[in-house]
């Protein structure tokens, strides 16, 4: 033989095997939670805040596969409930380490949509995994669901600045340190997320007093915030509370109709009935309205519960934000103003349900 080809044998041998385990996003031992289009099984895609995926796996070490729509997309990676991580997703970039070197045990992942819905699709492709390791069963909770229907307040929207004259960042978004995030997991509830910035009930931020198009009744069907296709299927998911917070937008730049806001309020909440007949619906009057125009949108929810007459529809008005906990981006709350508003939600829960926080 060669001696050449005898000298490429021996580095071949040399080289250790790296070999691994892919694993589909069908697989059925992988929990996803928000609303995900699953037309393809094998490439579920995604645009909400909050969407979650987790899994328990055996290995050293795995990677997450994603195909992004834009560069503008942020996940936290939570790994055996360890502090958070978190992850820049871009166009050029397909595979994403998210732990190497582990202990050769079971490991919990769980990858969490921090920004929101208008900053388009992703793809999840599947996992990769050490050769020969696999995913194993995951813990499935105690099936609580909360689904939360808002605006950039439920987003996130500047919640990771302390300055006012920021405007809106991907990078400052984060869904998990939202009210609503932290109140599903003061629960242990998932948490399903159908929220936009700039959204409102009958009028979207800065429009005509008359009204808008795209508002979140319009809207609230869409499994993707940007396609009509697919329609959401509400069966898939029945949430035991739903929280609506819309309010704030309708009354921005001091334009706000009561009677107009009032009616598309009865018909969405007639809609949100219509799906899940037995939740719990709270509506919020969120911390950043003046006392006026949180005023004038209680008063016109409580003319829609009037006219619904559904002893199971409560309102809870969160304390408004003064500067106490500072203030984000553009106004926005921030990650301490979240979790004091979430603090009240999480009490006022327990007070009306047989919930407890854990």
């Amino acid at each position: 033989m060669n001696r050449y080809v005898l000298l490429f044998v021996s580095l071949a041998l040399a080289v250790p095997s790296f070999a691994q385990t892919k694993v589909s996003p069908v697989n059925a031992k992988i929990k996803y939670t928000g609303r995900i289009d699953f037309s393809d099984p094998h490439t579920p895609r995604f645009s909400y805040s909050g969407v979650t995926i987790g899994i328990e796996f055996t290995g050293t070490s795995m990677s997450a596969g994603f195909r992004p729509s834009t560069d503008d997309n942020y996940y936290y990676s939570i790994l055996d409930n360890g502090n958070p991580v978190k992850i820049h997703l871009t166009q050029s970039e397909q595979e994403y380490d998210i732990a190497r070197g582990l202990v050769d045990t079971v490991h919990h992942l769980t990858l969490v949509k921090l920004t929101e819905a208008s900053l388009g699709i992703d793809t999840f492709t599947g996992f990769t995994l050490d050769e020969g390791d696999s995913l194993v069963t995951l813990p499935q909770g105690n099936g609580r669901v909360i689904e939360f229907i808002g605006n950039s307040i439920t987003c996130g929207y500047g919640d990771e600045t302390d300055k006012i004259s920021d405007g809106f960042r991907p990078d400052q978004e984060n869904f998990y340190e939202t009210y609503a995030a932290v109140t599903a997991r003061a629960f242990r509830a998932d948490a399903v997320a159908v929220c936009k910035s700039g959204i409102g009930m009958y009028r979207n931020y800065g429009g005509p007093v008359t009204g808008t198009d795209n508002t979140m009744p319009e809207m609230y069907d869409r499994t993707l915030f940007k396609t009509a296709e697919p329609t959401w299927d509400f069966s898939s998911v029945i949430p035991d509370i739903v929280c609506v917070n819309l309010g704030t937008n309708d009354t921005s730049l001091g334009l706000f109709d009561p009677d107009l806001f009032s009616l598309a309020c009865t018909a969405f909440l007639q809609r949100i009935r219509a799906n899940y007949p037995d939740a719990l619906v709270i509506y919020l009057i969120g911390p950043m309205m003046g006392d006026e125009a949180a005023a004038s949108v209680r008063t016109a929810v409580e003319k829609s519960y009037a006219e619904i007459g559904d002893p199971n529809m409560k309102i809870f008005k969160m304390s408004t934000q003064t500067g106490e906990f500072g203030i984000g981006g553009n106004h926005h709350p921030t990650v301490a103003q979240h979790r004091y508003n979430a603090f009240e939600l999480i009490n006022y829960i327990q007070s009306i349900t047989n919930w407890h926080a854990e």
